[in-house]
């Protein structure tokens, strides 16, 4: 994920997204003291013209305390930006979004 300047402030280091041919995905976070959430085996499905279902992707920009920090579960809808490189996007205006990379 590609931290902006609107969930810089959310104690993750790292929040890397893996989307499997197979309509898996796997979500491996890291906080910034070093703690791993890992949620594998999740399932996903691409809804055209751009969009994505995500079974249960691990939301950490919730209202939570950072000591209490595991992320919150849940159901999304995202948009599939077809640039270069492709991008997955919560909200068109926000600074947070994955990006593949090589």
């Amino acid at each position: 994920m590609v931290f902006g300047r609107e969930c810089k402030d959310y104690g993750l280091k790292s929040d890397t997204l893996v989307l499997h041919a197979d309509g898996t995905f796997d979500q491996v976070v890291i906080a910034q003291d070093g703690r791993h959430f890992d949620a594998t085996g999740q399932h996903w499905k691409f809804l055209p013209p751009h969009s994505i279902e995500l079974n249960q992707r691990r939301n950490f920009f919730t209202t939570q305390n950072y000591k209490n920090l595991v992320g919150v579960p849940e159901f999304e809808s995202i948009i599939v930006e077809f640039s270069s490189p492709p991008s997955i996007v919560f909200n068109p205006d926000s600074d947070c979004f994955y990006t593949k990379t090589q």
